[in-house]
């Protein structure tokens, strides 16, 4: 599992590790995803909704906690205010670290 740490090229070798054994799909194109990764041209995805459950199940709360409220923040900080599509996913996201949320510094 990566380090929340890691850097972009760090989590993209993990990344095509995983899509070589059959655990996450490269999508490319037009289906990439987000804006952030369409610029980019990919993006990856679980191969099966099981196998994401396994992975998030591995990760112990309190860095689960933190995923999620940096997720939220993240993509809140990238997202036009009239943008509904994102809205349910950013507060999935920060409804899912209550115990960390607090004003950004």
């Amino acid at each position: 599992m990566a380090h929340p740490e890691s850097t972009d090229a760090e989590l993209h070798g993990l990344l095509e590790e995983a899509a070589r054994s059959g655990l996450v799909l490269l999508i490319r194109g037009a289906d990439a995803g987000t804006a952030e990764s369409a610029d980019a041209g990919f993006s990856y995805r679980f191969a099966h909704d099981r196998v994401q459950q396994l992975v998030y199940e591995r990760i112990p709360l309190k860095e689960r906690d933190e995923l999620h409220l940096r997720s939220g923040r993240g993509l809140l900080a990238g997202t036009q205010l009239d943008d509904s599509e994102r809205i349910f996913d950013i507060a999935h996201h920060l409804n899912s670290a209550p115990c960390l949320m607090r004003a950004p510094e």
